[in-house]
């Protein structure tokens, strides 16, 4: 299977727990052909690497070579994954490299109390912005930087995804960026990456070397989602003042 036109992806974004009352890849694998009414040639599965209990969004990790038992096994990842692709329609996975939880390994060989441990050199003990959760991965060390690229080319290798959505993408750095990029690209070149174009209100970074939407400019074959279209399509998220 290859992506035709990376710039001409009708994207579904996709919660398997709610997208069919199975909440499982079973449901939603009998549901393709709605999907295929819609006129979708993109699934962007909410993230599905492991995380806390059965019953979430997927934003708090704990582990990311694992794909989350809640929702199936390897095996029907893998027949969902296939089938989407029978049908022409591409499957990106939403990530988040920004923290994981307390149930990581990396977190506990290093903990105290309810944080990681100021000794923990794959972690922040506090976030360098204010919008954090779960514990801050500390992208400075080189050790948990290679395990995230890493991930990200196992699941193109094992699992054939087509592409990744970065949460809060600007809390990673350009040189980050590109490099995950580069790496991915030799994987495969047709390869979609994008991201939330945006940090937290301080971002541990300088504005002009995060990975920002406004510098997408300095990115190789990254781009952002845009709140701006967004916004004017169906009005601010805020409409005290529309």
């Amino acid at each position: 299977y290859k992506i035709e036109d990376r710039n001409d992806l009708v994207i579904y974004e996709m919660l398997l727990r709610d997208f069919t009352k199975n909440q499982n890849l079973a449901g939603a694998l009998e549901q393709l052909d709605y999907i295929d009414q819609l006129g979708v040639n993109a699934i962007e599965l909410m993230p599905i690497q492991e995380f806390d209990g059965n019953l979430s969004w997927g934003y708090n990790p704990n582990h990311y070579f694992a794909l989350d038992k809640a929702y199936g096994t390897r095996e029907m990842y893998k027949d969902f994954i296939d089938e989407c692709h029978r049908r022409g329609i591409a499957v990106i996975v939403d990530v988040v490299y920004n923290h994981l939880t307390g149930l990581s390994t990396y977190a506990k060989l290093y903990y105290n109390g309810d944080k990681t441990s100021a000794d923990n050199p794959w972690f922040n003990v506090d976030a360098p912005h204010p919008f954090s959760v779960f514990h801050d991965i500390n992208h400075d060390n080189e050790i948990i930087s290679q395990h995230i690229k890493q991930s990200l080319g196992y699941f193109l290798k094992e699992y054939d995804i087509d592409g990744f959505r970065f949460d809060l993408m600007a809390i990673h750095d350009l040189d980050t960026m590109n490099e995950i990029s580069e790496r991915l690209h030799a994987i495969d070149p047709d390869v979609v990456i994008y991201g939330e174009g945006w940090a937290a209100s301080a971002p541990a970074f300088p504005e002009d070397k995060i990975a920002l939407k406004v510098n997408t400019h300095m990115m190789d074959k990254v781009g952002a989602f845009s709140d701006n279209i967004r916004d004017a399509l169906r009005g601010p998220l805020d409409c005290s003042n529309a």
